[in-house]
């Protein structure tokens, strides 16, 4: 149903929401606690920001693919170009 391009840009617009979020909420907890050196806080940053987004991106896909069981919304999104699509599956979840 989802072609590589439109997976790409997706994951990429996914990525930059919850990159967002954890530099502005995750960030300054892992920078300000003592207890590490910067290679682990860095360590510990990046392992949950990936956790986080294959959990983001994996649930966008899940409910928009839900949603496009109506055939109605189906012809909508595949009347969008792939750029357009792509931003649409990679925020789906952006307006709960």
């Amino acid at each position: 149903m989802y072609g590589n391009r439109v997976l790409l840009i997706a994951g990429r617009t996914s990525f930059f929401h919850v990159l967002l979020m954890m530099t502005l909420i995750g960030g300054p907890i892992v920078f300000f606690s003592s207890d590490l050196d910067i290679p682990g806080k860095l360590s510990i940053f990046l392992f949950f920001l990936i956790s986080l987004w294959l959990v983001y991106f994996l649930l966008n896909i899940l409910f928009h693919r839900r949603s496009l069981r109506n055939t109605e919304k189906l012809n909508e999104f595949l009347a969008k170009k792939e750029v357009e699509q792509g931003k649409d599956v990679g925020t789906y979840l952006e307006g709960w």
